[in-house]
């Protein structure tokens, strides 16, 4: 037995992994009093670890380093600090709350220490554990974003084999972080990757990746851009890659560009007075009609962003009234028109109020390219219709 009581024992404030502690193995039927060296009491944890202090909740300034978990409750944008802690002490901190288009930037102490300089919640849930050790705080995990990212700011890569991911960002005017910059040129040296944007991130300039360009990994080979599950909707073509030709003495020679495969919407209208209202997100689509029955296309509101254009293809015969409609139809929009017939060719430049395109009886394959160039309070499309027969389309 030690020849004095617990409570009058010398402290100890740096014990090492022999060091041992008092055990009292069998208490509830043979109590006996045993030893344990550090390094095997802490390695034999024989149940799960828990937290007894209650975590609080920051909005802004700086969070305590006194307990193991803070709250973050982020909104809007606002700041926190992360003081010096203790050589190898663990802190963990949780965003709680995210409103308001929450940007909340986080600076430990010395963080340059780990190679970030701030952490960001901008979602509930996302966390984030530290250790503090060499004068700083260092990242062991985090779902929080690094390098100053704003809310919008996001930039996924994901590699091509195994998936690698981490989250990158633009500074407010575009510029890409140096760090960021290494760690994405990291990325994109593999042999295929995924490029994702989410949300908006503006203009992001590459001044500090040496290729500034998005290109395939190896020369005479072509670059594809596919959606998330694989499928193929488009392709840089390399001018080395040309399809097979055969027969006597053929010649074939291939050049560069972008291309692939257009989007298709089917559209159909079981019963009368069928209306697809289009979006600038549609645009570049082709539209595929079968109008059974009366439909009318209202074309998107257009803006700033002109350039929109669609091609509308009669899919089968037809005996009923099919329209093609501004979305305001307030008396300023105009459609130019120039309708090729079997049997002629007319030309309407329209007016100041002929936002209302109609093409009746239509043969299938007749085919309406539309093309808006101003936008704004008074739009102009250009529609140029191709008519499998003698019906002409008209503007009104």
């Amino acid at each position: 037995m030690a020849d004095k009581s617990i409570p009058k024992l010398e402290s100890v404030t740096t014990p090492t992994s022999e060091d041992l502690a008092l055990i009292v193995t069998d208490a509830s039927s043979a109590p006996a009093n045993k030893k344990s060296t550090l390094a095997t009491f802490f390695n034999k944890i024989p149940t799960w670890l828990g937290f007894s202090t209650t975590p609080i909740v920051y909005t802004t300034g700086e969070i305590d380093v006194t307990t193991p978990v803070s709250f973050l409750s982020v909104t809007g944008s606002t700041t926190f600090s992360l003081p010096a802690g203790t050589i190898g002490q663990i802190k963990m901190l949780v965003c709680t709350v995210a409103a308001s288009t929450p940007v909340g930037v986080l600076t430990p102490i010395a963080s340059s220490n780990d190679g970030y300089d701030t952490l960001t919640f901008h979602e509930k849930g996302q966390s984030a554990t530290l250790i503090y050790e060499n004068s700083g705080w260092i990242v062991l995990s985090s779902t929080a974003s690094n390098f100053s990212l704003g809310y919008e700011d996001f930039l996924r890569l994901e590699d091509g084999v195994g998936t690698s991911e981490g989250s990158y960002s633009a500074t407010s005017t575009g510029e890409v972080l140096s760090q960021e910059a290494e760690d994405i040129t990291g990325h994109l040296e593999s042999k295929s990757f995924k490029f994702v944007l989410e949300r908006s991130i503006g203009t992001v300039t590459t001044e500090n990746i040496s290729t500034k360009s998005i290109s395939a990994s190896t020369d005479s080979t072509d670059a594809l851009i596919k959606q998330y599950d694989g499928t193929e909707v488009a392709r840089i073509h390399d001018g080395a890659v040309v399809p097979t030709a055969t027969g006597t003495s053929t010649s074939l020679s291939a050049g560069t560009g972008l291309g692939n495969r257009r989007r298709i919407l089917t559209l159909g209208s079981g019963n009368d007075d069928n209306v697809l209202t289009l979006t600038v997100a549609d645009s570049g689509s082709i539209i595929y009609v079968t109008p059974t029955n009366a439909l009318s296309i209202t074309l998107p509101l257009v803006g700033t962003n002109t350039g929109i254009w669609f091609d509308i293809i009669i899919a089968a015969n037809f005996n009923k009234a099919f329209t093609i409609k501004t979305a305001g139809q307030e008396g300023v929009d105009n459609i130019t028109l120039f309708c090729n017939a079997s049997d002629a060719v007319a030309a309407d430049v329209g007016g100041t109020d002929h936002d209302v395109l109609t093409f009746t009886n239509a043969l299938i394959g007749s085919r309406i390219e539309l093309i808006n160039c101003v936008g704004g309070d008074a739009e102009e499309w250009h529609a140029y219709v191709r008519s499998m027969n003698t019906i002409d389309a008209s503007i009104a």
